[in-house]
């Protein structure tokens, strides 16, 4: 009987350790996109969910490094979304943020975070909803069209403007502070149509 329990008690150990070790390799992988949550329930922030995973994962293999990323309420304390360089916000609805939420999406924002804003179905309701919440964080500025030599456009290859579309961006005069596409880009992410030899994105 004692035998048995110290080989309880080996195997526990085991498992402890195994986990322990898997948490490590896994868990120090880098967050490079956070999926911001809407606390009110009747927006659609979710309809495509796995359009951030497959990118991640495609990211991952392409740059031979894996990635993570993260789903974040913006209610939540602002420094969870630092840690990741860029947050994506999605819907097919407009977004209307509280206070509290407005507060921390600009201070992210302002730590050089970088907010990429997503229309569903190229969403006009959503990108009046942006420009609106731009106003109110930076009423001296306004978004502007990306440029085809921006970053976006040519920091890993070529990207052709067929799919990507017309894409606008709001500048501090050193950095982009949120970009917002013309199209569905989270489509095209949940589809992988962007991850095809061949595609406009690649």
């Amino acid at each position: 009987m004692a035998l048995h329990q110290a080989g309880d008690a080996d195997d526990r150990n085991f498992v402890g350790a195994s986990f322990a070790l898997m948490f490590l390799s896994r868990g120090r992988q880098p967050v490079w996109i956070t999926k911001l949550i809407s606390s009110n329930s009747n927006v659609n922030w979710n309809n495509r969910p796995n359009d951030i995973q497959f990118l991640t994962s495609y990211l991952s293999d392409l740059r031979e490094q894996q990635l993570n990323w993260q789903a974040v309420s913006l209610e939540g304390a602002a420094y969870r979304l630092t840690q990741s360089p860029i947050a994506f916000l999605t819907s097919d609805q407009s977004i209307e943020l509280s206070p509290i939420e407005q507060a921390n999406l600009k201070k992210y924002l302002d730590l050089g975070g970088l907010l990429v804003a997503c229309p569903e179905n190229s969403s006009q309701d959503f990108k009046r909803s942006i420009r609106k919440l731009v106003k109110q964080m930076y009423p001296h500025r306004t978004m502007e069209q990306v440029s085809k030599e921006h970053p976006l456009r040519t920091i890993h290859f070529p990207l052709k403007e067929i799919r990507t579309g017309v894409v606008w961006t709001l500048n501090n005069g050193l950095r982009d502070l949120i970009l917002m596409p013309e199209n569905d880009w989270g489509l095209t992410f949940q589809s992988r149509q962007s991850f095809k030899p061949g595609s406009d994105w690649e």
